[in-house]
């Protein structure tokens, strides 16, 4: 212990924690409106902002997203009890937000805005292959028969949905991580651990350049490939990037020293590269600790050690379906943009309350009392 204490640092993230406070569900919620204002532009046919390189602005929201995870699973998994125990708190907080949005996208929303009849909508099996599929994680369907068929971004009812099934992938990668490292000594497990998500970073990075000169880059997951499930190589590497650099990040919490300074520099130059593969990577480089940094110096009052309520995964599950809604209803023209997304994010909001009181809190107190010892 006193080798853990000679080697923290005044500013580590550590002591940060030890202070009950953070702004991650501030973060999160920015996160969601980013994605919510990058779609405002696709769904009425106009090019989506890139900040940064060749990365659109929703595609940050999603990588933070993945680096907010990937520090938050990895200390939820240490803080577990069990495999039960870090499983279930998992699925509760994700799943039952998820199949229910599902399932209110087919059988809800579908019916109402189709080109089909109601009989003929509900024979289809595309409507009931939407459910399945989406409900099971094994692949990502967004077609609905008749739904959104018209519009500049068509037939796609909800384009967030696709990047859970890799969220959760990343939840299991952190439990055989986590299960391997338990085979150590109890002394060495952190380090194993820790070694080993340096190992899956490499990795990560490893493979998102080389399938870059991949012209189809689905291939199966080792341990899932009898099942058929297949994952974009692509896309799993970069997601797995900025969620297991989340997790470094806990991981050497006691060492790495938050500043704003440093943070604010990160941001100006990621604003200043020139498009290309460097911005890119220098992305890929800098943002985890941007958010991190943000999470713990924050203004005091972004900072909360009691989340009393949480929009941005409603936010993220109801948005886009939403939006199409919207663009179904009243064909804005680009010129109307402003005023659209404004009404999307006001929308977007009520449909998120409404989610977290019905479904996402409810669930909360399911995990809490079937998990009364562990902590969110």
């Amino acid at each position: 212990m006193a080798a853990d204490d000679a080697l923290e640092s005044n500013g580590s993230i550590r002591r940060d924690l030890a202070r009950k406070g953070n702004a991650f569900d501030v973060i999160r919620l920015v996160a969601a409106l980013f994605v919510v204002c990058s779609h405002s532009f696709a769904v009425l046919g106009l090019p989506e902002p890139h900040p940064v390189g060749s990365t659109t602005l929703g595609t940050i929201g999603v990588y933070v997203f993945f680096v907010t995870s990937g520090y938050l699973i990895t200390k939820s998994w240490l803080d577990s009890s069990s495999v039960l125990s870090y499983t279930t708190k998992r699925l509760l907080r994700i799943y039952p937000g998820y199949i229910v949005a599902v399932c209110i996208c087919a059988l809800a929303l579908g019916p109402l805005v189709t080109t089909r009849s109601a009989i003929e909508y509900l024979s289809d099996p595309l409507t009931w292959k939407y459910i399945r599929v989406n409900a099971g994680f094994t692949a990502h369907v967004d077609r609905l028969p008749g739904v959104f068929s018209d519009l500049p971004y068509s037939n796609a009812v909800n384009g967030s949905l696709w990047s859970l099934r890799y969220e959760l992938l990343m939840y299991l990668v952190v439990l055989l991580v986590g299960l391997i490292a338990s085979r150590v000594r109890w002394s060495q497990a952190a380090n194993a651990l820790c070694h080993s998500l340096i190992a899956l970073v490499l990795l990560a990075v490893f493979l998102g350049f080389s399938v870059g000169m991949l012209s189809d880059t689905s291939a199966p997951i080792p341990l899932l490939w009898r099942t058929g499930i297949t994952y974009d190589l692509r896309t799993l590497s970069t997601f797995g990037a900025y969620f297991f650099m989340g997790a470094l990040l806990f991981q050497f919490r006691r060492r790495v020293r938050l500043h704003v300074g440093i943070a604010i520099g990160l941001v100006v130059a990621l604003a200043v590269f020139p498009a290309g593969a460097v911005a890119d990577v220098g992305l890929m480089m800098a943002l985890p600790y941007i958010v991190i940094t943000a999470a713990f110096r924050a203004p005091a009052w972004l900072r909360s050690s009691h989340r009393q309520i949480d929009l941005s995964y409603g936010i993220y599950l109801y948005s886009f379906p939403i939006q199409q809604t919207l663009v179904h209803l009243f064909h804005p023209g680009p010129e109307m943009h402003l005023i659209t997304l404004v009404a999307e994010v006001a929308i977007s909001c009520c449909a998120a309350f409404a989610s977290w009181k019905l479904v996402e809190k409810p669930a909360l107190r399911m995990k809490a009392a079937v998990m009364s010892r562990e902590v969110v």
